[in-house]
């Protein structure tokens, strides 16, 4: 009796939530699956209710439905085909045959590949709804560096996956290093998105699994630029004279502190209908989760400051703090991006000119605020979950790393308990 054949999307994603496509060989009750090779989507992009009157596997929200309808229904037809012509043959060895013969729907062997080609056409994939737009541009910001400096310029000298060596990559580093002046920060962060795709090509079958040259790679281990104030600095920043300019990126500094360490663009986005009966009502930047603050003293301070200075009530739909465009929603979302960037700068860099007047020789940012708050909290309550809730982290990891985690309340007490009773070495030499 001939096998039959389906194709099925894959249960599980892989971590950029992407699922493989599959056909089901189905022959004697025996059931083998066999991935359909470089066709994977997102769950919703695959039309699970197909049905005669709309066949398609493929929503058309997806830019390439077309293509990967052609793909997936050429090799269900070849894997048809064979099952007709070859009634005998097991799940086995039908799944064998299918396997070795997929290099007929490959355009390039894997040896013929040109990597950046794969590269930037799986950037090109990327739904901005799965990856936002800051991921995608920090993404493309790095590959353009390896083919400029590999001097790809749209495909004139390719880059083979035959090169794609641990030493190619080691002269890419060199050439951050020595050229671009990138710190052992940047150039980890731009081999590790060559490693997502990387990971890519492997599973699309134009690099060999093997010949993953990040495999022994060492990477660069960049010295954590982690800045905590303590509390006699944060009376210093609260305490100094500043003009005006000065004055309000200080106040946005302590809004993102007494706003749960809230990031910085939450706070530049907030806007004054967000502030009601006590209370500042927002949306995290990660996550998407709605978070409600109840204002404390130093907060409703902070933010009555802002008021208008006639008395009137402000316009709801305001932002509290001045620091982005008018008309910053309207922007697309890479103008956005460029936006929050441009303020984030401009609160940094009098930040930086605060801390110069208060003495504090730390790298102070906007950043350090939140690090802050979550270091006090740690110390002050003693429970890393409350802290973890705070700055609305999905990994208690996360959070740990945003603390020093010393001397908290919790730690003293459990040291007490230990030293208790223990013996007293003799003070005194012989």
């Amino acid at each position: 009796m001939p096998a039959t054949f389906k194709l099925i999307l894959a249960p599980a994603a892989d971590r950029e939530g992407l699922h493989d496509v599959r056909l089901r060989i189905t022959q004697s009750r025996i059931v083998r699956y066999l991935n359909v090779p470089g066709v994977a989507v997102a769950a919703k992009h695959w039309n699970e209710a197909r049905s005669l009157a709309k066949p398609a596997y493929f929503k058309t929200s997806h830019r390439e439905h077309a293509d990967l309808e052609t793909t997936v229904g050429t090799f269900l037809a070849r894997a048809q085909k064979l099952g007709r012509d070859r009634p005998q043959l097991s799940a086995d060895e039908l799944k064998g045959l299918l396997a070795t013969g997929a290099d007929l729907l490959a355009e390039k062997t894997p040896a013929e590949a040109d990597f950046l080609d794969f590269v930037y056409k799986s950037h090109a994939r990327d739904d901005v709804g799965q990856f936002t737009v800051a991921t995608c541009e920090s993404r493309l910001s790095q590959i353009n560096k390896l083919a400029a400096w590999w001097g790809w310029e749209g495909g004139k000298k390719p880059l083979p996956v035959s090169q794609l060596t641990e030493e190619t990559l080691m002269d890419f580093e060199a050439h951050l290093k020595s050229k671009l002046g990138n710190g052992p920060g940047t150039r980890r962060k731009a081999l590790d998105i060559l490693s997502i795709y990387i990971g890519r090509a492997i599973k699309r079958k134009v690099l060999a699994r093997h010949a993953n040259p990040l495999d022994y790679y060492d990477l660069p281990q960049p010295a954590p630029k982690k800045v905590w104030l303590t509390e006699g600095e944060l009376q210093a920043l609260a305490s100094v004279k500043l003009p005006a300019k000065q004055q309000l990126a200080r106040t946005t500094y302590f809004i993102q502190y007494y706003l749960h360490g809230s990031r910085i663009g939450v706070v530049l986005r907030l806007k004054w209908k967000q502030r009601a009966h006590g209370t500042v009502r927002f949306t995290m930047d990660k996550g998407d989760g709605e978070k409600v603050v109840e204002e404390s003293p130093q907060l409703t301070a902070l933010l009555d400051s802002l008021l208008p200075a006639d008395g009137t009530a402000p316009n709801p739909e305001a932002y509290v703090l001045p620091w982005l465009y008018h008309r910053y929603e309207q922007l697309s979302p890479t103008k956005q991006l460029q936006e929050m960037k441009k303020a984030t700068a401009l609160v940094n860099m009098n930040l930086k000119r605060v801390a110069a007047k208060c003495g504090i020789t730390a790298a102070l940012s906007s950043h350090s605020s939140r690090r802050t708050l979550a270091d006090d909290a740690d110390n002050t309550t003693g429970d890393l979950g409350i802290v973890q809730v705070m700055l609305g982290h999905h990994s208690r990891a996360t959070t740990e790393k945003y603390t020093r985690g010393r001397h908290t309340p919790a730690v003293q007490a459990g040291a007490r308990k230990v030293y208790e009773g223990r013996p007293m070495p003799e003070m005194e030499a012989e």
